[in-house]
């Protein structure tokens, strides 16, 4: 087990702590991002603009998770830090129509198991004071338990229908319009309804399958049954993953486990960091599903959120790709007025489209206060940069025999050779605000910034060798198990059937 040590990058320190300790509320709003390229002055990011989203992207290796993933979430758990919180507490009470800094939690949903940044996440959450816990499908290691049909907010929901509704979108069980898919979207839903209103959903993804391999279980008709043959299948997925499959009797066996149960809603009533590190080289599928799992189910805690569930939380996820569908325009739209807000990395613009043919590419740039991007590479994306860049009047000379005119032509502001230098100079990436907002006023253009690391290089870099973060007696060790249904059963001669 490793022990979390920082090994300082001294002036990038000074800088961030300057911005949280300042006695100024509008500059302790932002966060640091690196310095101009072109100018020199730091480049600030007002977290009004976070709010409504964010998207980072760039090739592999572009130091997108070093350079912005890592020092965002470095700094918004900095400022939850204890020592922080207390030297607010001592500062003089100001004007009471004055905005007070947001209290936040981080959740990071890492689809690409990136140990250095676990490692941080936890070095950080370990160093501020705040509860950290860890979610793997990595067999061997250690991980805390979540079964999302255990957590609170389901039994918050108003009816079966809601529950329902909620496990079918994150399992993508809900294929869209068309005849074809719309029937066997309604054949999902009919079935899992009528297994849910039975035998209720405090059970385990590997009960649930069980139940949804018996054709003698299912209350309805056999036809029905039999139209929703995907449904064990997707469960099937999520039975053999061993810390998604701990019901309440399993809990009541191990106290100290469940006392350390990562439960989603508590994210928006106290600070804490909650990491998902979900290898896709184990089960790409799996992976997918799990990440979607914990998105709709903290979007249903949110929408259902208590009088004093009021910290926002920041979502970090790193691999979109891996999770965009249809629905996900649904959470990027909603999620702002329900103080959720996506940091969403991936390498390129043609990803965000998905199999069943969900374009997203219109609505996260309409979503998003915030846009960086590393290592331009493609004609797509540099067609898309070099419009968005915006024009310029450029003036050359031409010559008769008795005068100089100057001729203005309109060119874009960021040429290919720009973007091609851009991309190649070292911890320079491009960032685009939506709007002016506090002291982020680059009004709307793509400008280069010169990032720096958070900490040492070296040590970063030593992070993604060193050992398994050290998660505590409530973690268990992931251990393969495969799920079994009940020896097929067909219906009794006397059993309801379609007639």
């Amino acid at each position: 087990m490793s022990k979390p040590r920082k090994v300082s990058n001294v002036l990038w320190d000074n800088r961030v702590d300057r911005i949280l300790h300042s006695t100024n509320a509008l500059e302790r709003r932002h966060l640091y991002l690196g310095r101009s390229q072109a100018y020199g002055y730091p480049a600030y990011l007002d977290r009004k603009l976070l709010h409504l989203h964010a998207w980072i992207h760039g090739g592999s290796g572009s130091r997108k998770t070093s350079l912005s993933f890592a020092t965002l979430i470095t700094q918004l758990i900095a400022g939850e830090s204890k020592r922080r919180r207390d030297w607010l507490e001592s500062l003089p009470q100001g004007d009471p129509n004055e905005e007070k800094d947001e209290r936040c939690s981080v959740l990071v949903l890492d689809l690409k198991g990136d140990l250095s940044l676990a490692q941080n996440c936890y070095a950080e959450a370990k160093a501020a004071g705040l509860p950290f816990e860890m979610f793997t499908n990595v067999i061997g290691q250690t991980s805390h338990v979540f079964n999302p049909l255990n957590d609170i907010h389901l039994g918050a929901l108003v009816s079966a229908n809601q529950q329902c509704q909620t496990l079918l979108q994150a399992m993508s069980a809900e294929y869209g319009a068309g005849y074809g898919p719309s029937f066997f979207s309604a054949m999902n839903e009919i079935v899992l309804l009528s297994y849910m209103q039975k035998f209720g959903t405090g059970h385990s993804f590997r009960r649930l399958y069980e139940l949804l391999s018996n054709e003698s279980d299912y209350p309805g008709l056999p036809s029905d049954w039999k139209n929703a043959r995907h449904l064990p299948a997707l469960a099937g997925r999520l039975a053999g993953v061993h810390p998604l499959n701990f019901d309440e009797e399993d809990l009541r066996a191990r106290p100290e486990v469940a006392k350390n149960e990562i439960r989603l809603p508590d994210m928006l009533r106290k600070s804490k960091v909650v990491y998902f590190f979900l290898s896709p080289a184990v089960e790409k599928t799996s992976v997918s599903t799990i990440a979607k799992l914990v998105l709709y189910c903290l979007f249903a805690a949110a929408a259902k959120r208590a009088a004093d569930a009021k910290h926002r939380v920041y979502i970090f996820i790193d691999e979109f790709q891996l999770v965009v569908s249809a629905n996900m325009t649904l959470l990027l739209e909603q999620a702002r007025s329900m103080d959720l807000s996506f940091i969403l990395a991936h390498q390129n613009v043609g990803q965000l489209k998905a199999d069943r043919g969900a374009e997203l590419v219109d609505t996260v740039e309409s979503c998003v206060g915030f846009e960086q991007a590393f290592k331009v590479a493609g004609v797509r994306e540099m067609e898309r940069i070099k419009e968005l860049s915006g024009n310029k009047s450029d003036y050359a000379p031409s010559w008769d025999d008795e005068s100089v005119r100057w001729n203005e032509t309109i060119a874009p502001r960021l040429s290919v050779n720009d973007l091609i230098e851009a991309s190649a100079a070292p911890f320079t990436s491009l960032v685009r605000f939506s709007e002016g907002s506090g002291l982020s006023q680059f009004s709307g253009y793509w400008q280069p910034v010169v990032g720096e690391f958070h900490i040492a290089e070296d040590e970063y870099r030593l992070r993604q060798r060193a050992g398994w973060p050290d998660l505590g007696p409530g973690a268990i060790t992931v251990e393969p198990i495969a799920a079994k249904p009940h020896p097929y059963r067909r219906r009794s001669p006397g059993s309801r059937d379609e007639s």
